[in-house]
């Protein structure tokens, strides 16, 4: 009897034991998963298209010698084989000016973002899309991005884009349309673009991937 009691004990101390580790090791994910979001909320507040960079111009050509970009490529690990075009080099440069994975991928995105893009939140051509937004000022799409997602923004021209867009949207879904936010509405038009619904099938397409959904 005692025997079974102590094996019993030894039992519960064990499983007790591996259910504390389980715990701990549940509580060190969110406490991660927390640290990482509050990090990446904050670098999203930079504005990495008026940023000073080293070896990049203020049109985000690449200004770098071979020697630096090199030690780059081999202190972070790319795969050099894998470095074919200008954002292959970009996330290069931008690893060796800020050293930090998530600071590079927001700051490639948004430099990177193109107005054939934008298109699909306005629903019109590269071309017309980068003709309007220069028209407002732009230099550059991602600033047109923010704009429309800027709720604070209440320009005739944005409310009267909304208006004509809402009315596209409506005959299009045969439905009304009601948002609360820019940030909603912008989604929406952009889920909904036959432009990037295209888009999205002649990459799949190429990649040879089928039923998927976009």
């Amino acid at each position: 009897m005692k025997k079974i009691t102590l094996t019993l004990m030894l039992y519960f101390t064990i499983a007790s034991f591996f259910s504390q580790t389980v715990n701990d090791k549940k509580i060190d994910r969110i406490n991660y998963l927390k640290n990482r979001r509050k990090k990446i909320d904050s670098l999203k507040k930079i504005d990495f298209l008026s940023k000073e960079y080293k070896y990049l111009n203020k049109n985000f050509s690449i200004n770098i010698d071979s020697i630096t970009f090199n030690k780059g490529v081999k202190d972070f690990k790319f795969i050099s084989e894998r470095i074919n075009k200008y954002s292959d080099s970009l996330g290069v440069v931008l690893m060796i000016e800020m050293k930090d994975w998530n600071a590079l991928r927001i700051a490639e995105y948004r430099i990177t973002y193109q107005w054939k893009k934008i298109g699909y939140y306005i629903w019109e051509s590269e071309e017309n899309s980068k003709k309007l937004g220069e028209n407002l000022g732009f230099t550059h799409p991602y600033r047109f991005y923010e704009y429309l997602y800027n709720e604070s923004i209440n320009s005739e021209f944005k409310l009267d884009l909304v208006e004509k867009l809402k009315k596209r949207l409506e005959t299009k879904l045969n439905t009304a349309i009601k948002t609360n936010s820019y940030k909603e509405f912008f989604n929406l038009t952009f889920k909904e673009s036959e432009q990037r619904k295209l888009a999205m099938e002649l990459y799949y397409e190429k990649k040879g991937v089928k039923n998927h959904k976009h």
